[in-house]
């Protein structure tokens, strides 16, 4: 026995034998361990060997399972990651289909005016044609009517060089003068003056000598002080010229648009149906505003 400085006896402890573990297929091994072509045992005997082999297998099992559920959920992202794909670019496609459909529809409504323009300086009006400034499909431009033109403005007025056929000269150069003096348009006071004298060609009967404009006397005295305050002068019922402006000189007075001037023009500023003038006669003044518009519709025509 041996001792450590007297700590006392070393006990050496004596190794046991390795017990002989039978294998499976019958043959046995004394090292302690014994080894077949899938597993190794290690251990003293048969109870409390350990099968590396099993656990392996146990192992490899285990991890072929994980494998597979990788595979299943890899798949899985796949398909839905292809899905998403698709579904953007069918989305896509159906933005740039729509855009496209779209452009052809604009580039088809534009295109029969888009050949048709009107290359800019050349001093015709886009989409008329170049003989009477008329529109591109051989239509004349359609004159505004009287009842639309708001009086003095520039629509109201008009150029004395050239008369609208059949009314003398004179007659519409005091017209325009008057007309642009006064704030009324001039082929408003050329159509009074044709409606109620044939442009001066009618004074005969009771009324002849009110004048080309039909002023009665009961008016003109009425009118006069306002004629003078406009003019400067007096009030010379033998003058053309003075006729017409005292019409006009009236028809501004009575403010709002042609039809209202006319209207109050002929039958007063308190007229109603029925009423007569000083000579007996009915007044329809709504009647007479209709008609001088058309008159008035007729010269601007000629005269364009």
């Amino acid at each position: 026995m041996t001792t450590l400085n007297g700590l006392g006896p070393l006990q050496i402890p004596q190794q046991a034998p390795f017990s002989e573990l039978p294998l499976q297929d019958g043959t046995s091994e004394k090292q302690g361990f014994a080894q077949r072509q899938d597993a190794i045992s290690f251990g003293m005997n048969a109870d409390n060997a350990i099968q590396f082999g099993a656990l392996a297998n146990d192992r490899q099992g285990s991890e072929a399972l994980s494998a597979q559920q990788k595979t299943c959920d890899d798949s899985a992202q796949d398909t839905s990651l292809e899905k998403l794909l698709t579904d953007l670019i069918a989305s896509i496609t159906s933005l740039i289909s729509g855009f496209l459909d779209k452009l052809k529809a604009s580039n088809g409504s534009e295109s029969g005016s888009a050949d048709k323009q009107t290359p800019v300086g050349s001093g015709q009006t886009p989409g008329f044609s170049a003989q009477n400034n008329t529109p591109a499909s051989g239509e004349p431009t359609p004159a505004k009517s009287s009842s639309d033109i708001k009086p003095g403005s520039s629509e109201a007025k008009a150029d004395a060089g050239q008369a609208p056929q059949g009314m003398p000269q004179s007659l519409w150069e005091d017209c325009v003068k008057a007309g642009e003096k006064h704030g009324v348009d001039p082929y408003i006071l050329a159509a009074q003056s044709k409606q109620e004298t044939s442009f001066g060609a009618d004074l005969s009967g009771s009324s002849g000598g009110d004048g080309v404009m039909q002023v009665e006397p009961g008016t003109r005295q009425a009118y006069a002080d306002k004629f003078r305050q406009e003019t400067g002068r007096d009030y010379d019922h033998g003058s053309q010229s003075d006729q017409v402006e005292l019409a006009a000189v009236i028809m501004g007075s009575k403010g709002g648009d042609a039809t209202n001037q006319l209207m109050k023009y002929n039958g007063g500023d308190n007229w109603a149906p029925g009423a007569t003038d000083s000579y007996g006669r009915e007044i329809d003044a709504q009647g007479y505003a209709e008609k001088v518009q058309q008159i008035a519709d007729q010269l601007r025509g000629k005269a364009a």
